[in-house]
């Protein structure tokens, strides 16, 4: 349950991200209510689960999972440049993410 909750929490970071960008500076509100909600449930589900799993490990497997699908959505449906540079330093992400889960102990 506790790599659901995870789960969810990303994808509505993800939402709330992609709302920040279409909601053109702020001035779109229909986006603007979408990022707010999106950043809202993002921030309770990872307040969730970080009382199992160390905020750390948390915190990394968010962002790091996070910034790939951004980096994708934007990539396929903004039109957004994906170069290699960006390939690998999200590879190097990814690589922090998994040792600093690997090697952090759950919470009591």
């Amino acid at each position: 349950m506790t790599w659901v909750l995870l789960g969810l929490a990303i994808v509505f970071e993800v939402v709330g991200t992609i709302s920040l960008k279409l909601s053109d500076g702020m001035q779109k509100m229909g986006y603007v209510a979408i990022l707010v909600a999106g950043y809202g449930m993002s921030f309770y589900f990872m307040s969730l689960v970080a009382r199992v799993l160390p905020v750390a490990v948390v915190y990394a497997i968010w962002s790091g999972v996070g910034l790939s699908l951004i980096t994708l959505v934007g990539w396929l449906f903004l039109k957004e440049s994906l170069e290699w540079p960006v390939i690998i330093g999200m590879v190097f992400v990814i690589v922090g993410v998994m040792m600093i889960s690997f090697y952090s102990k759950p919470t009591a």
